[in-house]
């Protein structure tokens, strides 16, 4: 009798989703398998409550996989909200009539590799979502298990196989975040806030604000490290550092094609690389949907053809006069305007500069050893000198939808 009134309480206030239908078996049973890890935490550790996460998927398409992992999070963590965003792909608000999720269709703007786009839509998701903490998940993401390790740090992160951030990016950084947090030391100096990372909600809106975001210098930066930084993974590290926060790799995500040996044997979450044998397993899971049309629908952008845009070419000037305004994106920062060739454009800048005032050519090679403030002025002028040859030659090419 108690056990029947417990479980009606667990109930109370919840949808009614049926079970999902597989159709892809062996799939599935892989799945299954991964979702059989032998707990390594103590069992009396009680888990955090789930009202202490809102969970934000960035996706584009991947049906099955944002089904899956929609239709996990409902039963697994029946107690946080959850906010989608599809960069410019499906239209998920069916599935989330049917979950009592939120769904966000911004335009496609491939903001993995544009911070300005990305910052202001995972701001936007945290105010909407309001819970102490957002967890960012994506569909190479798997979900296992309720999460028994507190976030103890600003955000947390896997544990990658990129290269760290070199000396001079992080020192200069870590003076930034001083001036906001005197005492502020960059600690873990490496990436990983990719799908199953969470964020404190107040250091998104601190670091993540269009303010904030506009007033960061990604082509100065460029010049101490490599493009690398306007993707998403790296980009945040950096912003948070700028504000003094620490991040560092989280007990509750894994990388499943990482054999080093570091990786957490039983977590919350999995991320998955393309280095994995079988790759991501949620990219070819087959679910038995009957109908698509009760879980997602083409978009507006997909019907018209409306493609993604490249990496590095952001500009807000183009952006609104394709999608005819600012939704979705930073409102301040004209974005850094980069073409395919800025980087080799950067470099040459750079090479010409150092020739000329090493006095040879030795001088391209010797740029680590020299000022930052230097190295940061020579990108500085280069980034202005390449957006006046932009401004004369940017037209819009799509009308606003």
């Amino acid at each position: 009798m108690f056990s029947f009134f417990f479980l009606a309480a667990l109930t109370i206030g919840r949808i009614d989703v049926p079970e999902l239908k597989h159709r892809n078996l062996k799939t599935l049973d892989r799945l299954n398998e991964l979702y059989k890890s032998h707990p390594l935490f103590n069992p009396k550790v009680e888990k955090v409550p789930d009202s202490t996460f809102g969970f934000y998927l960035h996706v584009f398409k991947n049906p099955h996989a944002v089904v899956y992992m929609v239709d996990r999070l409902y039963r697994i963590f029946p107690d946080s909200p959850v906010y989608i965003m599809s960069d410019g792909g499906l239209d998920y608000t069916p599935l989330c009539e049917r979950y009592g999720c939120t769904f966000k269709l911004c335009p496609p703007a491939n903001d993995r590799w544009h911070p300005w786009p990305f910052m202001h839509r995972l701001w936007e998701a945290a105010v909407h979502l309001k819970t102490d903490y957002v967890i960012m998940l994506e569909p190479d993401n798997t979900i296992h298990r309720s999460i028994y390790i507190k976030p103890d740090r600003d955000a947390g992160g896997l544990s990658d196989a990129n290269g760290r951030f070199g000396h001079p990016l992080v020192n200069y950084l870590q003076n930034m975040g001083r001036k906001v947090r005197p005492g502020f030391t960059w600690n873990y100096t490496g990436s990983g806030l990719a799908g199953g990372s969470y964020f404190k909600t107040s250091v998104i809106l601190d670091a993540f604000n269009d303010h904030a975001v506009n007033d960061f210098n990604f082509t100065e930066f460029q010049s101490l490290d490599s493009f690398r930084i306007f993707s998403s993974d790296f980009a945040m590290p950096l912003l948070l550092s700028a504000k003094g926060y620490n991040y560092e790799p989280w007990r509750e995500i894994r990388q499943e094609d990482m054999q080093n040996g570091v990786q957490p044997l039983d977590s919350a979450f999995a991320h998955y690389g393309s280095g994995r044998p079988g790759r991501k397993p949620t990219y070819s899971i087959d679910l038995d949907l009957g109908d698509p049309g009760q879980y997602y629908k083409e978009s507006t952008y997909l019907k018209n053809r409306v493609f993604q845009l490249c990496q590095q070419c952001y500009s807000l000037k183009q952006y609104k006069a394709r999608f005819g305004s600012d939704e979705c994106t930073n409102h301040l920062a004209e974005g850094d305007r980069q073409s395919p060739l800025s980087i080799l454009d950067l470099k040459l800048f750079l090479f010409k500069k150092f020739e000329d005032e090493e006095g040879g050519r030795s001088g391209y090679h010797k740029n680590v050893l020299l000022p930052t403030k230097l190295r940061l002025q020579a990108a500085e002028e280069s980034r202005l000198a390449r957006n006046r040859m932009i401004d004369q030659l940017i037209t819009p090419n799509e009308t606003a939808l």
